[in-house]
C-alpha cells in the first residue's frame, strides 16, 4: 500500500468524527462574526445615506448551504437605493485563494468581495500559504477572472461599486 494512499485515508477520515465538527463550529462562527463585521462597515461607510433615509439597510439571517462546511445559517445584507434592491450574499467559507467570499447582487451585475491577506494585490493559486494564514485579514473587492486582482474596500470602491451593480 502506498505512503500516500495512507495519508489520503487518514485525512479523509480527520474529516468526521468529534474533532472536525469543533473545528466546522469554529470555523462557521468565525465566518459569521467575518460576515457581521463586514455589513456592519458597509452600513457605518454609508450612515450619512441611511440617516438621511437616502439608502435603507435590512439585516436578517439565512440558511446558507457550503459545500465543505454543510448547511449553516448566517447574516444576510440588502440596501435599498431607490428602485435597486443590493444584496450582499454570503458565497463560500472556503475558496479558492481566499479564506471567504461575499456576493455583491444587483440589478445590473454582481460584484465580488474577497477575505484575504493584507498584502494582497491579487489571487494566486488555489488555497492560501500557511504563511499567511496567521497575519491580518482584509477584504477585498476581486475583479473577474481570469488573472484575479484586488482591491481594498474603501469608501470610494464600495460606493465605485454600489454603482456598478445598480446601474452597469
Amino acid at each position: 500500500m502506498s505512503i500516500n494512499f495512507n495519508r489520503f485515508v487518514r485525512d479523509q477520515n480527520a474529516k468526521i468524527g468529534p474533532e472536525a465538527e469543533e473545528r466546522r463550529a469554529r470555523r462557521l462562527q468565525e465566518w459569521t462574526a467575518d460576515l457581521e463585521g463586514l455589513f456592519a462597515r458597509v452600513q457605518e461607510t454609508l450612515e450619512p445615506f441611511i440617516r438621511r433615509g437616502e439608502i435603507s439597510a435590512a439585516s436578517g439571517k439565512q440558511s446558507y448551504f457550503d459545500e465543505t462546511y454543510g448547511q449553516y445559517q448566517g447574516p444576510t445584507l440588502t440596501l435599498t437605493i431607490g428602485p435597486h434592491k443590493i444584496l450582499f450574499k454570503p458565497a463560500g467559507v472556503a475558496v479558492i485563494g481566499a479564506k471567504a467570499r461575499v456576493d455583491i447582487e444587483g440589478p445590473a451585475r454582481d460584484a465580488r468581495l474577497v477575505l484575504v491577506p493584507k498584502e494582497r494585490t491579487q489571487v494566486i493559486g488555489s488555497s492560501v500559504p500557511e504563511s499567511e494564514r496567521s497575519g491580518e485579514w482584509r477584504w477585498k473587492f476581486a475583479s473577474p477572472p481570469p488573472g484575479v486582482r484586488l482591491t481594498d474596500l474603501d469608501e470610494k470602491t464600495l460606493q465605485e461599486s454600489l454603482i456598478a451593480v445598480s446601474n452597469g
